[in-house]
């Protein structure tokens, strides 16, 4: 339940229901102090029901630090719905709870065969050999445009992916055929009528391609 909802709220429906536990969920740092509040209210009206907290703005720390100390019941910090799950199973069980899942285990992980980092050492500004760099500097600033002879068209069809302008924008498709049935196709028919139409494009002048560029300062 969202920690918008009253604490009263929460009781009547564990009461009414003969709920096994009561789970509250916070996504705002607020949350956690309405948490805390509500534990202390439980643990003022003598009730030890187990209780699941959650949440983005909730963590291990705060629980272990805040929560527990002021309740007498049973705490599961819930990092995801996964601890929710296994919570509930042990709830279930009955018998003295086991809160500790994921996050305690984690916490005792040895870590102490890892390889400490050495501490990098930054002598004063002052000491630092720069290195020297060379400036380049373009021959011209102004957007440049080339189109006509200025351009290879032989090399911008160089550049065309036949395989997807053959089946995907030319729609060429295998079909019933065995892949090398219908890669022999290719290259028989469309391949012969690609460079039937390439050629036609570039000795007629029909392809007029255009090439914009411009040169940009930056710091880097």
């Amino acid at each position: 339940i969202g920690i918008k909802a009253d604490l009263n709220q929460f009781l009547e429906a564990a009461k009414e229901h003969n709920a096994d536990a009561i789970g509250m969920s916070g996504l705002l740092v607020k949350s956690t102090a309405v948490m805390k509040d509500n534990l202390e209210e439980m643990q003022r009206l003598g009730i030890k029901i187990p209780v699941m907290l959650g949440g983005a703005a909730l963590t291990k720390n705060f629980v272990d630090d805040y929560c527990r100390p002021i309740y007498d019941g049973a705490i599961f910090y819930c990092r995801d719905a996964f601890d929710g799950v296994v919570s509930m199973q042990r709830i279930e069980k009955g018998g003295e709870l086991d809160t500790k899942l994921a996050a305690d285990l984690i916490e005792k992980i040895d870590t102490s065969d890892r390889v400490e980092k050495e501490e990098a050492v930054i002598p004063p500004y002052e000491e630092i050999s720069m290195p020297k760099r060379e400036f380049i500097v373009p021959p011209y600033w102004n957007k440049v445009a080339k189109t006509g002879d200025e351009l290879d068209k032989e090399l911008i069809f160089s550049w065309i992916n036949h395989r997807v302008l053959f089946r995907q924008r030319w729609g060429y498709k295998r079909g019933k055929q065995t892949p090398e049935a219908f890669m022999k196709y290719e290259k028989d028919v469309v391949e012969p009528l690609y460079y039937s139409l390439k050629d036609e494009l570039i000795s007629k002048n029909i392809f007029e391609p255009i090439a914009i560029y411009e040169y940009y300062p930056c710091i880097s």
